[in-house]
């Protein structure tokens, strides 16, 4: 019993340790930055979750909040018609921030890439079976 309450601890602590090292992002913009990464990626589903989530960890490793925010602003305000978008595209601090920014982006990519899920050809086979039975069994009714 003590050696388990013993690992639990250690794992805690080890989990809260990581957790300091990277840099606190408010959970607004953590779940707006997972779900229109998910949405670039095709739609919600576990798979694209787990690859943002992982893309958004590898950012917050590399980037304070603060620097996010302000690279994120400058990207999307760059793109606006007109004198208003002008004064973003003509500032040469958010064209390094944006730099930093892809960086990370690319960073994340290489280290997060979409996973599909695989079955075993017999898990495959099973769920096949079952589906067939499934049908069958709509079929007799």
């Amino acid at each position: 019993m003590r050696i388990t309450l013993l690992i639990i601890g250690l794992s805690l602590s080890a989990g809260a340790a990581a957790a300091s090292e990277m840099h606190h992002y408010p959970t607004q913009d953590t779940v707006t930055m997972v779900i229109n990464c998910m949405d670039n990626l095709g739609g919600q589903s576990e798979y694209t979750l787990y690859t943002c989530s992982c893309r958004h960890d590898v950012i917050a490793r590399q980037l304070d909040y603060d620097t996010w925010e302000k690279a994120s602003l400058y990207v999307r305000y760059k793109h606006m018609p007109g004198e208003n978008g002008g004064v973003f595209r003509d500032m040469p601090e958010g064209q390094k921030l944006e730099a930093i920014l892809t960086k990370a982006q690319e960073k994340a990519k290489g280290s997060c890439p979409v996973v599909k899920h695989l079955d075993a050809p017999s898990l495959q086979r099973q769920r096949q079976e079952i589906h067939q039975k499934m049908l069958e069994q709509k079929m007799s009714q």
